[in-house]
């Protein structure tokens, strides 16, 4: 793990390039929220702070029900998390492959993620359906044990628990998808086998990431907060931003690639 760690910090001053496309990305990602920006915050002023929340019987209908009174603020905030969750996929796809190719050139590591674009929208809408499909059935389950007594928040941290792990074993589905021509199918039983007896290590793995990621977005927080102009805060903001995300997703590469030998 310290192996993997060290080495992402050494990948970044190597090839600084390799920040590019997540800064790419990142600000493609701005630009939608900077669009989407009005009705979401009317969508939340609505429901955090009046509360206006579509009354339903079932616990199932909540979903429609919502949909029916908050279609376009729904609409904006499927679409960025569609584009998130598509761009933090390709760019593990690029960084699996930059380091895979005895660290490919920027380029070459791009060409190739780019090749695999039908292969990254398809895992997108697999982590997605199996998202809601894990949140919608969490809903269901809180509705129906929380009232018990005790067994009832036991059987929720257990159902939880279980998220964690299944979180866990599908984490390096996009570093997996990198090998060559790989499905999906393929990169979800490369990573649930390489997982297999790797839970808690990469468990801890990806805590030690957090922490380190948080931190260098606080050293960036502190940074930005000291510049004169809101364009040139914004701008810094999304280096660090990129910066950091690089390097998460570097280590997590690495420790895939060593580990597979």
């Amino acid at each position: 793990m310290i192996v993997s760690l060290l080495s992402g910090v050494f990948a970044l001053l190597k090839k600084p390039g390799v920040v590019v496309p997540a800064l790419a990305l990142s600000v493609i990602n701005l630009a939608l929220a900077w669009l989407a920006w009005e009705p979401l915050y009317g969508f939340l002023v609505d429901v955090l702070i009046f509360e206006e929340i579509p009354l339903t019987t079932q616990l199932a209908a909540m979903p429609y029900a919502f949909a029916q009174v908050y279609a376009v603020p729904l609409a904006w905030l499927v679409l960025l998390a569609a584009v998130s969750l598509y761009s933090q996929n390709f760019l593990m796809v690029f960084f699996a492959r930059h380091l895979q190719e005895k660290e490919a050139s920027v380029k070459a590591a791009l060409g190739y993620a780019l090749s695999r674009a039908r292969a990254v929208l398809g895992l997108t809408v697999f982590l997605a359906a199996l998202g809601i499909s894990y949140a919608f059935a969490s809903l269901l389950l809180m509705g129906l044990v929380l009232p018990l007594p005790f067994v009832g928040l036991l059987v929720v941290a257990l159902w939880f628990l279980a998220g964690m792990v299944l979180l866990v074993r599908i984490v390096f589905l996009p570093v997996a998808l990198a090998a060559g021509n790989a499905t999906v199918r393929d990169a979800l039983k490369a990573s649930w086998a390489f997982t297999r007896k790797r839970v808690l290590s990469v468990f801890v793995l990806l805590l030690v990431l957090d922490l380190l990621v948080l931190l260098f977005n606080l050293l960036g927080d502190a940074v930005t907060s000291m510049m004169p102009f809101v364009e040139l805060e914004i701008g810094l903001f999304m280096v660090f931003a990129a910066v950091g995300f690089s390097y998460s997703g570097l280590v997590l590469a690495r420790y895939y690639l060593l580990g597979k030998g």
